[in-house]
């Protein structure tokens, strides 16, 4: 399996981008201190970003008719 469609690895990405930003902390200041590659971080944050924004934006709009009572 690649690890662009690891699961375990997304999750794991999950995990670290949310206490990334519930650290407080500048995104050089986080990885330094987590021993992580700062372009590691921005490559995750860009895929979670377009991940999110796509499974928006797959949404389905369907008509609703309403009759009057």
């Amino acid at each position: 399996m690649s690890q662009r469609n690891n699961p375990e690895l997304r999750k794991e990405w999950e995990r670290r981008i949310a206490l990334f930003k519930a650290s407080g902390l500048t995104q050089s200041k986080w990885c330094e201190i987590n021993e992580i590659s700062i372009h590691q971080l921005k490559y995750w944050l860009y895929k979670a970003d377009n991940f999110y924004s796509t499974q928006d934006s797959n949404s389905k709009w369907i008509p609703v008719t309403l009759e009057e009572s």
